[in-house]
């Protein structure tokens, strides 16, 4: 969920600042999370590493 949460964020503020079409939000989900390897438990430093992963590629998703 943190990955699913911190992509989501990414995307839809790329798409209030009109930078992607609000259609290509679930894609840009999809693509974070076919590359996220869930682990059970994390702690809250993984929690936050995962948080800055999934930022991460929800911006280079969206930008091909």
């Amino acid at each position: 969920p943190c990955v699913l949460n911190a992509a989501n964020e990414v995307a839809v503020a790329m798409h209030l600042e009109g930078k992607i079409f609000c259609g290509a939000i679930p894609n840009i989900l999809a693509k974070v999370m076919e590359q996220h390897d869930p682990a059970p438990s994390p702690t809250l430093e993984e929690l936050r590493h995962w948080d800055h992963w999934g930022r991460a590629k929800a911006g280079e998703a969206a930008r091909g």
